[in-house]
């Protein structure tokens, strides 16, 4: 009989990598560290992937492999070249049964091809498929009580944050611990609305924080970056203002530290900004420093484009326009 195989698959992919490092901490506890195969993007060496994946003592006792992409997606992007993909699927469709009873082969993939042969082979051969459904709103508000412990909420503030945050797992989960550790360091026993605008950022902002990231290490990323937010987003104004208070924010935090203040809660009390977007901020000082004539220019350009736009002299477009060539002109 051949040993356990499965198939870790979509859509809620905090809980699937929940799930999925509970048993392969739990296996790895059970026997040795050893026991448990990661193979993904990061872990790609061709010896130990030609080892693990195609040699028979992938199949040794007491043995968890997991094999990250694979069914493919429709997309085909994945860490493997397609023809080795084909021989190692079809190598294991025929191999399948001679895995040992007490081995687990784990295959993840969000969202699989459901076209292609080797996902019907899941199908057709009664392969057990873990499917982790999409949280719900009940769901999000049951995770976030749960990750603030004895720290209350009530359901208002509750849904205001998560307004506020979106629906990922990851962002809730960030954000929640943010909000803990907010009211810890003061002693508060219950979140308020303030806390939560104080404390959390929106979708939006991160969206920001990541595009200016990229903007100080690598431009051509970082439109990139503003190319897949212009297609996903559809409410410009939102980005915009998200945008406009990074900026602002760049530059009182750099004519701060001009001055030689450089803590971070004393420049956000001074500013009366966001503590927790100055602290992210000063990771980048020297950027922005660097870059401070830049950030200003972007700013009143910006400002003006935006205001070109809503008096109908300038189409929409030009915001996005303007802003990748505004980044282009940042010194890295």
């Amino acid at each position: 009989m051949a040993g356990k195989i499965y198939l870790f698959t979509w859509p809620e992919i905090y809980n699937l990598n929940q799930d999925l490092q509970f048993w392969t901490s739990s296996f790895g506890e059970k026997f040795w560290s050893d026991s448990v195969d990661v193979y993904n993007s990061e872990n790609r060496d061709t010896g130990k992937i030609n080892q693990s994946i195609f040699g028979w003592w992938l199949f040794s006792p007491k043995k968890m492999t997991v094999i990250k992409w694979l069914p493919v997606s429709a997309d085909k992007s994945i860490w493997l070249k397609a023809d080795i993909i084909e021989w190692f699927t079809e190598n294991f469709m025929k191999n399948y049964q001679n895995i040992p009873d007490e081995n687990i082969v784990i295959f993840v993939n969000p969202k699989p091809d459901s076209r292609l042969k080797f996902f019907k082979f899941f199908k057709n051969n009664w392969i057990a498929t873990k499917e982790y459904p999409l949280s719900n709103d009940v769901d999000r508000k049951i995770f976030a009580k749960k990750k603030l412990g004895d720290i209350k909420i009530s359901d208002t503030t509750l849904s205001n944050f998560l307004s506020i945050v979106g629906t990922d797992l990851y962002q809730i989960d960030s954000e929640i611990d943010k909000l803990r550790e907010y009211c810890i360091a003061n002693n508060i026993g219950e979140v308020s609305d303030d806390i939560v605008n104080l404390v959390t950022f929106g979708i939006t902002e991160h969206d920001v924080f990541k595009f200016f990231d990229l903007a100080f290490h690598d431009t051509q990323k970082a439109i990139k970056h503003l190319e897949n937010i212009q297609d996903e987003w559809t409410n410009r104004n939102e980005f915009a203002g998200a945008l406009y208070s990074q900026l602002k924010t760049s530059i009182m935090i750099n004519r701060m530290y001009q001055q030689w203040i450089k803590d971070w809660k004393e420049i956000a009390a001074a500013c009366g900004l966001n503590p927790y977007s100055v602290y992210a901020n000063l990771k980048n000082i020297k950027s922005i420093s660097t870059n401070w004539i830049e950030l200003e220019n972007m700013y009143k350009y910006l400002v003006d484009t935006d205001y070109n736009i809503k008096t109908g002299k300038n189409d929409e477009r030009e915001f996005w326009l303007n802003t990748k060539k505004m980044i282009s002109k940042f010194k890295i």
